[in-house]
Order: structure tokens, then C-alpha cells, then sequence
């Protein structure tokens, strides 16, 4: 019997032998041209100087500029702030009859939906801190490769499994659990992604084929520092048809959602999203195939209304060989395209393979290596495991 294997990426970097290059992500540049780099609370630390020093400069968060040219009187109060943003096409000048009120003017427009609202799809939808969309760490990529691989790259029985579920009937529920740490390269910027993931099944239906399936990621994602929270869940269905020649079609519908925050770059938001996995499964003796396609919407849905959305397609294979009673090897390639509704769309792949081994017949480990491929700027070589226990 089937036993779905949990899927999760643990990235180390192994790129060419190189180095990566660290950068700073906050930077403040002042009028002379002083480059002074912010800690990891950069975006608060920065706040307080610039309320107790008013000046003319220019806050730089992971590549994007924000300018302040700041105007005083005979006092030295700062009676005019002008915050232009040439990205978001914002230039607006804030005035006040001293600097306590002239900076609490720019701080109430830097915290309402006017300004986070793109700068939140600026610095989250694409780039080097993208965590909404535009590379494997994205909220809508992440939860798209879930589900997807929740069902192309489900592991065939292995010998001993389907001799013990013949005899016993067992399987009827599995429980699984990824965990995972990952480094990358964005852009030149160091990232790590550190993500726990329970998942539990329950199969239905008289041959208990059918199945229900939870999935409750959590994540920590690491841009130079700075750190961005993701934690979510997901519900998949599937349902397989039998088809002649031995092969089997597989429709998964998914629902999930996803809540995305940090404290160092201000930013709240929820992710709602919906799929369709379509795949076809042969077994052959020892060997084993699984072709696929799976299509998802996602949108804004709670916190920071960005107005976010993307259209993500996904394909894919894979190929595989049971070794013996206890083992299987596959080797997959999986391509994402993404449409997102602001900025340009991504076209990217990614390749591995895996290894599966069952310890007492009610235990699965499968270690995998997966790279990245046609995404400009994007390193990454990952590594991952993931257990299953059946019962």
C-alpha cells in the first residue's frame, strides 16, 4: 500500500566551491556619503535616530532606496521632511512647526496601508527578501510545492511494506514529520530557512485508498539577519482512478492558508490559496513513474492588504526503482511557473533525487538532494529528510 513520505528541503550551500558573499541589509547613507550598516532590529534603531537627528539621507532595505531630505529652520527644528521612494513612485513632503511633529507625520504615513501595502509587495514579491513569491522560499511556492509533491512524488510501497499490509491491513492512517534546515543565496544576500512540519493522513474508503490529508508547516526564514515568520496550514484530498495498463490517475484538491510576519522589516499578511494536482502513476516490477500538472491561485487574505496575487502552474516526473525488500531510489524534476499580478513572473526548476528506506515495517526515512535551476540570482543545493510512520 501507498504511504505518503513528508517532503522538505533542507538547503546547504555547495556552489561551485564558492563562497557566498554576505551583505548588509539595511544600510543608512548620509549626505556625505558615510555607508553605516543597521543591525538586525535595523528598521527600529533607525527610527530613533532619525527622531533624536533629523538629516538629509538615504535608508537602503535589501537593495530598495528611501530617500529623506530634511529642511530646518534658523532653530535647527525640522519644519519639512521630503520621503521619496523611487520604486514605489512616492514623493511626498511632510510638514511641521518643529521636528517632534514633522517626524511624527512621516512616522503616521510609514505606518499606514498607503505605505506598507507596496512596500510590502516591493520588498516581499521578488528580490533578495522575497517571502511572498519569486523563489522556493515564497509563501506561494512553498505551499505549492507541498501539496504537489504530496502526490507526484509519493513513494510506491516498498517490497516488504506491501507484503505486510496484504497480511496485516495495515496503513490506514500515516503520520509524518519534516524537518528541515536550508541555506541560499539571493541576489548575494546569505538566507537560511529553518521549517517543522507535521502532517497526519487518514485514508478512507473501502480499499482505503482515498485520502485526507493535514499538513501544519512552521517556519523561520533568514535574510542576513533579518527574519521572517511563516506558519500555516494545508488540507489536500485525493483521490485515485484506476485506469487500464496498470495506471493510475490522481486528483488532489487543496485548500491552504498562510500567515507571514516580521518585526525587523514591518510587515503582516495572510495568504489564502487553492490547487488541482492531476497525476498519472505506472508500476512496473521493480520500477515506477509519475507524471503530473498542478495549478493554484492565491490571494491577500488578513494583515497588510497588499492586493497580492499570482497564478502558479507546476509540472513534473518522476522515476524510480525498488531495491530489495526494504529500499527505493527515484530521481524527479519539478518546474514552477509563477504569474504574479505586480512585478514579472518566474520560470524555474528544480531537480533531485531520493532515497527511501522502511525500518520495521511501520517506519519510513527518505533522504533526498535537490538543486535549483533557471532562477537569475538564486543559488541553492538542499538536502532533505522526512519520516513516516503507518498505522
Amino acid at each position: 500500500m501507498n504511504h505518503r513520505i513528508s517532503f522538505f528541503i533542507i538547503a546547504f550551500s555547495l556552489l561551485a566551491g564558492a563562497p557566498l558573499s554576505a551583505k548588509d541589509p539595511i544600510t543608512v547613507t548620509e549626505a556625505d556619503g558615510t555607508v553605516t550598516a543597521l543591525p538586525r532590529d535595523g528598521i527600529i534603531e533607525f527610527v530613533k535616530d532619525v527622531r533624536a537627528n533629523p538629516r538629509t539621507l538615504t535608508l537602503t532595505v535589501l537593495t530598495h532606496p528611501f530617500q529623506f531630505n530634511v529642511t530646518k529652520d534658523a532653530a535647527d527644528q525640522a519644519v519639512a521632511i521630503r520621503f521619496i521612494s523611487p520604486e514605489l513612485g512616492i514623493d511626498k513632503t511632510f510638514a511641521g512647526p518643529n521636528t517632534v511633529q514633522t517626524v511624527d507625520r512621516v512616522e503616521d504615513f510609514l505606518r499606514s496601508q498607503e505605505f506598507l501595502a507596496p512596500f510590502f509587495r516591493l520588498v516581499n514579491a521578488g528580490g533578495p527578501g522575497a517571502t511572498f513569491s519569486g523563489n522556493p522560499n515564497g509563501t506561494i511556492e512553498s505551499s505549492a510545492r507541498a501539496a504537489f509533491g504530496a502526490v507526484l512524488l509519493e513513494q510506491p510501497a516498498t517490497a516488504e511494506e506491501s507484503e505486510a499490509a496484504s497480511k496485516s491491513g495495515m496503513g490506514f492512517r500515516d503520520l509524518t514529520l519534516g524537518l528541515g534546515f536550508s541555506k541560499f543565496d539571493s541576489d548575494g544576500f546569505d538566507g537560511s530557512r529553518l521549517k517543522v512540519s507535521p502532517a497526519y493522513t487518514l485514508k478512507l474508503g473501502r480499499d482505503k485508498q482515498k485520502k485526507l490529508a493535514f499538513n501544519l508547516p512552521l517556519e523561520r526564514i533568514t535574510v542576513e539577519g533579518l527574519q521572517t515568520y511563516r506558519a500555516g496550514t494545508q488540507v489536500q484530498y485525493v483521490q485515485p482512478v484506476a485506469l487500464p495498463g496498470d495506471i493510475t490517475w490522481q486528483a488532489a484538491p487543496d485548500v491552504s492558508y498562510s500567515v507571514l510576519g516580521s518585526l525587523d522589516i514591518p510587515s503582516y499578511s495572510g495568504t489564502i490559496g487553492g490547487g488541482l494536482a492531476n497525476t498519472l502513476g505506472k508500476t512496473a516490477g521493480p520500477y515506477f513513474g509519475n507524471a503530473g500538472f498542478y495549478y493554484a491561485y492565491f490571494t491577500n487574505l488578513g494583515g497588510i492588504d497588499t492586493n497580492l496575487s499570482a497564478n502558479l502552474y507546476s509540472y513534473g516526473l518522476q522515476l524510480g526503482r525498488r531495491l530489495g525488500k526494504r529500499w527505493a531510489v527515484s530521481a524527479y524534476g519539478v518546474g514552477m511557473v509563477e504569474k504574479l499580478n505586480y512585478g514579472s513572473g518566474k520560470d524555474y526548476q528544480t531537480a533531485g533525487v531520493s532515497l527511501l528506506y522502511r525500518i520495521l515495517n511501520r517506519f519510513n526515512l527518505e533522504v533526498s538532494v535537490n538543486k535549483t535551476f533557471n532562477l537569475p540570482g538564486y543559488s541553492d543545493t538542499s538536502f532533505s529528510f522526512g519520516s513516516g510512520w503507518n498505522f
